[in-house]
């Protein structure tokens, strides 16, 4: 008489577990600014310096202006000349010298006038870069008497009415698991003792093609007073999920063979009998294989004596 395997049954355990995240990310200001010239030239004088701090309207950079005054002023004689032409067309349109065409010409003359007169006053105006706002200089990105162009930022400007975000790079495996919402906890190195609470704001929706990996932003909150934040920080994150994230716990020792991914298990089929199942593995620790999704329809599955199985065995289950 064959002796039977004596084998060990139980339900898989249902877990919540919730997930975290670990990140590396660079610190800056929500609230950065590129200011810049509306028209290129040759950068006169910086009126500031790195890390100053300034007020609304203080004047911080200006472009030589020699050029500039000169369009203004040749749109000045442009409009006089145009004026007098207009008004000389107006007289000899009334005597009936000129033609009622002649005449529109004469006064569209004008209106072309004062507009180039409006844009070199404008350019102006935007040759002198001012402080939007009560702030501080974070970087002169240039100096006196180099030439830049139109558009192109010459100075990085930061609020004082700024909030901090942090910006890391994730892999596309962990971008699966984040939330806008969830939170976060961030470490300075300047700072060993402090831990600043974070909440993610934006999640990236493509991968950078360089690099292959995903940004995320984390907004900083409730920041300590006596803390001095520098745009480019490094910060240690930790990202927790807001929802935990359902698994059901397999014993080792339940496992007859597998891989990094999948297990294979006895589970206890209709009939009585023993028949294979193959589980999709999203993690392990010592004692356990978590395995993720439903799997309502996995009744008891073999704990224990299952090395000794085949498919022609008779088991006997005991407590």
């Amino acid at each position: 008489m064959v002796d039977k395997v004596k084998i060990k049954l139980a339900h898989p355990e249902y877990v919540q577990k919730v997930e975290s995240v670990n990140c590396m990310g660079i610190l800056s200001s929500s609230s950065e600014l590129k200011l810049a010239f509306k028209t290129g030239g040759i950068i006169d004088k910086y009126f500031i310096e790195e890390g100053e701090t300034v007020k609304k309207g203080q004047v911080l950079v200006r472009l030589k202006l020699a050029e500039i005054l000169a369009y203004e002023q040749q749109a000045k004689l442009g409009l006089e000349k145009a004026e007098r032409d207009f008004e000389r067309a107006k007289r000899l349109y009334k005597d009936s010298v000129l033609t009622k065409e002649y005449f529109e010409n004469a006064k569209t003359a004008v209106d072309y006038a004062k507009t180039k007169l409006q844009i070199a006053e404008f350019n102006l105006k935007h040759s002198t870069i001012l402080a939007p706002e009560n702030g501080k200089i974070l970087k002169k990105l240039h100096e006196s008497n180099e030439v830049v162009g139109a558009g192109y930022p010459v100075i990085l400007f930061g609020s004082n009415q700024e909030s901090w975000v942090l910006k890391a790079a994730i892999t596309d495996k962990d971008i699966v698991k984040l939330s806008v919402g969830d939170s976060a906890h961030i470490h300075f190195d300047s700072y060993s003792d402090q831990l600043i609470k974070a909440r993610i704001t934006e999640l990236g929706k493509i991968s950078d093609p360089y690099t292959g990996m995903f940004e995320v932003e984390l907004s900083l909150n409730d920041i300590p007073e006596k803390l001095n934040l520098i745009s480019g920080f490094m910060g240690k994150t930790k990202i927790y999920q807001t929802v935990p994230v359902e698994y059901y716990q397999i014993p080792v020792s339940a496992m007859i063979d597998g891989s990094k991914n999948q297990i294979r298990v006895y589970e206890l089929c209709k009939s009585d009998s023993l028949c294979i199942k193959t589980l999709d593995v999203y993690g392990n620790d010592d004692r356990s294989f978590l395995v993720r999704g439903r799997i309502d329809s996995l009744s008891q599955i073999v704990i224990k004596g299952g090395a000794y199985l085949n498919k022609n065995a008779e088991f006997e289950v005991v407590n």
